[in-house]
């Protein structure tokens, strides 16, 4: 099986020992040979991907907050696409599913999505600033 492919939103443990390699959230390997560039140019998008954390969770927050399903929907898809292109799964597999609970207008999934996709970010970007 393919690293991250699969992961359900399963907890998988995030120590200090956790590296870019070794981590599952996110598959270096996949893409670079999906995008045709080095892992360290790679690695460089990833970071400015997880600076840009706030463009991506604030409005997923806002709408939320605002029950503004239709834009949390559009939101939750663009996280999912970005997070999917440069293979970050533990940020594209929880945001697929904050889509289809946006879809369903369920609070409490959506709630415990976006909580996943916050704690995630932030055990990405330590693992990424460590590297």
């Amino acid at each position: 099986m393919k690293k991250g492919v699969g992961m359900e939103n399963k907890k998988t443990d995030v120590t200090s020992d956790t590296t870019v390699e070794s981590c599952e959230w996110l598959d270096l390997d996949a893409a670079r040979d999906a995008l045709l560039i080095d892992k360290n140019t790679i690695l460089e998008l990833v970071q400015q991907f997880l600076q840009d954390r706030a463009h991506y969770v604030e409005p997923l927050k806002g709408c939320l907050a605002q029950q503004d399903w239709k834009n949390l929907v559009a939101y939750a898809h663009r996280l999912k696409g970005t997070a999917t292109n440069l293979r970050i799964y533990g940020l594209g597999e929880p945001a697929l599913d904050l889509e289809k609970a946006a879809a369903e207008k369920s609070v409490r999934l959506c709630e415990e999505q976006l909580q996943i996709i916050e704690d995630r970010f932030t055990a990405l970007a330590k693992i990424v600033e460590r590297s």
